[in-house]
């Protein structure tokens, strides 16, 4: 009895054995778990660090986005501020300083000149140039041809670069190759003005950067206000000419000669000094209208105007003072230069060959009366006044000649 009991309890596992199997199972479940866990924690980690990457990109962009609004902000106000300057310029040399400021701030990491077409429309001329502060200096000549821009020639933006096929402005021909080039044409209210031209700077050893897209399209925004402005001032410019110019000859007329002559003479009065007026009269110009036509009689007033405004220095005043009848004021002169300026003048027209139809008209003279202050009158009314009776007794005299007023 005894033996089969302990043969019994010998066949039975020991209690610790029996104890160590859910401990075994327990342990399998926690390490599961934790398994789980660290996977689940690996894919956490990655989706944070995703989402970090994907923060700092959309950062990365938001700050390039503020970079590019500043700087287009910047731009906007620099391109007003040239607008406002040039819509307050008085005439196109205040202009073109205005563009020569403003346009390496306008047009970074490029050279550029602006051209603008001549009066004829048959060339442009060259307004204003920037670049010099870059490694050489700019390559602009003084004037273009407008076949030479393709831009011009099409009518819009043309662009050169290594990415494109475009065929260069013959303009940029001193241009390295390997130079990025832009030509930007100005139109406004419908009219083509003028052109701005563009290249990138070129270093040797360097391949030169291209000209963005988003660059373009700013510098060609640009270029679209400016246009207006420079048109404008182009307007006002013509309008103030035919306010006080003759439309024959292109000398000062007589509403711009009284209103200029009467302060002249005010300042000359102040401060002591001489001023000297000759009325100019052709002779027989009457006969020449009726036997060659007024065509012809226009071709001597021309001709005798030219000659005139090479005749005057730069603080004298040249007038056509009506039909055949011109008018000189001189500043600081005494009456024997005034005389002998005259007396060159009269020469001078009587030597003057004029071409009209492939014909040389027949020489022409003029009389001249000679006035000067304080000594014939201090007023330009009085003065002028002077000078034409003096003129008068030249034509009574024989005409040909210079007489001093009375």
């Amino acid at each position: 009895m005894i033996a089969s009991l302990l043969l019994g309890l010998a066949m039975q596992p020991p209690v610790y054995f029996l104890m160590l199997r859910p401990l075994k199972l327990h342990m399998a479940q926690l390490a599961s778990k934790t398994q789980d866990l660290e996977r689940a924690n690996s894919m956490l980690e990655e989706r944070v660090s995703e989402r970090t990457r994907e923060l700092e990109h959309a950062t990365r962009k938001a700050q390039d986005s503020l970079h590019s609004l500043e700087g287009s902000h910047r731009h906007s106000s620099l391109v007003r501020e040239l607008v406002e300057l040039l819509e307050a310029s008085n005439s196109a040399a205040e202009a073109r300083e205005m563009m020569q400021r403003y346009g390496h701030v306008l047009f970074p990491g490029v050279k550029g000149a602006l051209y603008v077409y001549h009066s004829s429309r048959n060339f442009l001329e060259l307004g204003a140039a920037w670049g010099a502060e870059t490694t050489s200096p700019p390559t602009f000549s003084d004037t273009m041809n407008p076949d030479d821009c393709w831009a011009l020639r099409r009518g819009r933006q043309h662009d050169t670069d290594r990415h494109t096929c475009n065929p260069r402005c013959r303009h940029f021909a001193g241009v390295a190759d390997d130079c990025a080039t832009l030509c930007l044409p100005m139109v406004a209210l419908g009219e083509l003005i003028g052109v701005v031209v563009l290249f990138t700077d070129f270093t040797p050893g360097r391949t030169a950067p291209t000209i963005s897209e988003d660059t373009r399209y700013s510098m060609a925004a640009a270029v679209e206000q400016i246009s207006l402005a420079l048109s404008n001032l182009q307007l006002r410019e013509k309008l103030s000419s035919q306010a006080i110019r003759d439309p024959l000859t292109g000398m000062f007329n007589r509403r711009y000669f009284e209103e200029t002559v009467e302060r002249e003479l005010r300042q000359a009065n102040r401060k002591g000094a001489q001023a000297g007026v000759i009325m100019i009269d052709l002779d027989h110009f009457k006969r020449l209208n009726d036997t060659r036509g007024h065509d012809a009689g226009d071709a001597v007033l021309r001709r005798v105007g030219l000659l005139l405004q090479d005749c005057v220095r730069i603080e004298d005043i040249a007038c056509r003072y009506g039909g055949e009848e011109f008018v000189l004021f001189l500043p600081d002169i005494s009456i024997d230069q005034l005389v002998s300026r005259a007396d060159q003048i009269r020469e001078a027209v009587r030597d003057m060959q004029v071409r009209f139809h492939g014909d040389i008209l027949q020489p022409i003279s003029l009389s001249c009366g000679v006035a000067i202050s304080p000594e014939h009158g201090t007023s330009h009314a009085d003065l002028l006044e002077s000078a034409d009776r003096a003129l008068y007794l030249a034509k009574k005299g024989g005409r040909d000649r210079v007489v001093v007023a009375e």
